[in-house]
Parts: C-alpha cells; structure tokens; sequence
C-alpha cells in the first residue's frame, strides 16, 4: 500500500462519515490505529524535541533499530537513548492526533458533531525500561495499564462519581448504551459513567489480568493502592501509588492493612471470574490451522 495503516484509516473512517451522514439511520463507527504500537516508526517530522535532544537525533536511533531489526532487547540503552526513543513514540502519537483530527474535522462539516458520541480509549500503555523492560503485555505496572479514555456524548453530563472512581474498558459498553438511553443488562460488569447516584463499592476498584507466555498475574487497583498477584509463585507486589506512583517501592510483606484488603478483593475477583466460566459451561476446545497458530504465537497470545 502506499499508504500508512494510520493514514488508510483515518481516509476511510472520514469517506464512512461523509457517506453516512448523508442518511437518516444511526450508525456505529470502529476506528483502530495500531500506532503508537513497538515499533515504533514515525513519518519524519512528527518527532518533538525533548530538552537539549534535537528530534533529527530519535530519527538517527530509528536507522539504527531498523537496521538491527528492531532487537532491542540484547541491547543496553543509554539513559539518553531511551529518551530518544520515548520520543518516536511520541512522533507515533502525534501522526495519529493529526489524522484523528481529521476525523473529528468531518463531522463538524458534516454537521454530525452535535448528535454523535466519540469515545477514545487504547487498550494498553508502553513501557520505557521503567521496570527494565520496553513495549507492553509482560507486566501490570502502572505504565502498561494506566490507559485514556476521553468520552464526549452531546447532551449527556458525566456523573458526578465519575472523576473519583476507576474506570475500565467495561465501563464503555454501559455508557454507550447509557447514552442512547438503552438500559444495560444487569449482567454487564461494568458501569455507565454518566450514572448520576454516587459509586458504589464496585466502582471503587478495577482488576487487571494477564496470561502470556507461560506466566500469569493479577492485579486489583483501590483507593491508590495497587496490589499485584504472581499466581504461578504466589509472590505479591504492594505499591503505594499516590505517594509511589511509578511502582518502585514494594511494600508486600509489610503487614499493611492494604495488603490484607487488597489480598481478600483479589480472591474474591477471582471465585467471581470461575463462576463466569461454570456458568457459561467452560471453555470450549478450538480447531485452529498451524499458520492461525503461529500468528498468534508471534503476536504473544499462544506459548511455545
């Protein structure tokens, strides 16, 4: 193609837009950027500067990855080079502003802006050796599930327990619905931010999970406590976040409060989570070919 996946996206959603606001009938837009995802290539010029690091010196970084086959990992980078390359990143971040710009540009010329919600969310953050490591899908710190979500739905106020309480990718679902004055099924996990009662308990939390690889971890998230759960070793990782934000100092172990309470959410996630599989009959063997397989095995989502 001889055009970049962020730039055929952001061409064909704004075409979508242009035909479809032309009708009468509602309709429903899924618009994904890959970027910013490792690696990370950005067209020359959406680079900023960083102070006393000119961009013209991330795009030198570039070459040099490219032509190393983006190996980052048998590596070491120097505290200025990973600076640089947070700032491909950056440029990656950028390019996709641009073009989704260009998308919210549509609608106001085709007069859809006032009765159209848009909702932005990314499914995971990046990390920049902060726990001596880079990309995504090894860790639950900070770094990779802290995420965006920016929502704006016309005529709709945000509820007033929004701002105070965690919110997850399960929550988009409610509001969406919310928002067309659709009420959610009582099945749904998550919660409509537009709710105007204040949060309950279960609002108060979000878990996190991840099995790759071999390994497999939990996390549950509270009153800016965070409380991580090794479950093929049992180790735990207690952090602090409003004080400790960056997840650096663990304080398992310790006999906090925090980690008692964390510790009983956790399992009680956990029981929830098997009931869900009982009560759906289990899981279900699929027929996968060797390529589907091998796909997934690049992608991370299948072991070895």
């Amino acid at each position: 193609r001889e055009r970049t996946d962020t730039q055929f996206n952001g061409d064909e959603t704004v075409a979508a837009l242009r035909r479809l606001g032309k009708g009468e009938r509602p309709f429903f837009i899924w618009c994904h950027f890959m970027d910013p995802h490792n690696p990370y290539t950005p067209p020359r010029g959406y680079v900023p500067a960083y102070p006393g690091i000119p961009p013209a010196e991330a795009y030198e970084l570039l070459d040099t990855l490219q032509a190393k086959g983006w190996d980052v990992g048998d590596w070491p980078m120097a505290e200025k080079d990973v600076d640089k390359f947070a700032m491909l990143y950056d440029g990656e971040i950028a390019y996709v502003d641009e073009h989704f710009g260009r998308i919210v540009a549509a609608l106001e010329e085709e007069g859809l802006a006032g009765n159209t919600a848009v909702i932005i969310l990314n499914d995971h953050g990046e990390e920049f050796f902060d726990h001596g490591s880079y990309g995504h899908g090894h860790t639950l710190y900070p770094e990779l599930i802290d995420m965006v979500l920016l929502a704006r739905i016309p005529g709709r106020e945000f509820g007033p327990s929004a701002p105070s309480r965690y919110v997850s990718h399960v929550d988009v679902m409610p509001t969406v619905l919310d928002a067309l004055g659709i009420s959610p099924p009582v099945e749904l996990d998550g919660r409509s931010v537009l709710e105007k009662e204040p949060s309950s308990p279960a609002g108060g939390q979000a878990f996190s999970e991840f099995l790759q690889r071999g390994s497999e971890a939990k996390a549950v998230r509270r009153d800016g406590w965070q409380l991580i759960l090794d479950t093929e070793t049992g180790e735990k990782e207690l952090y602090d976040l409003s004080e400790d934000p960056g997840a650096k100092e663990n304080l398992a172990g310790r006999g906090l409060p925090a980690e008692m309470e964390l510790s009983r959410e956790l399992a009680r996630f956990t029981e929830y989570v098997r009931e869900e599989v009982r009560a759906f009959g289990g899981p279900s063997p699929m027929a996968l070919s060797e390529e589907r397989r091998a796909h997934l095995r690049a992608l991370g989502y299948v072991g070895p």
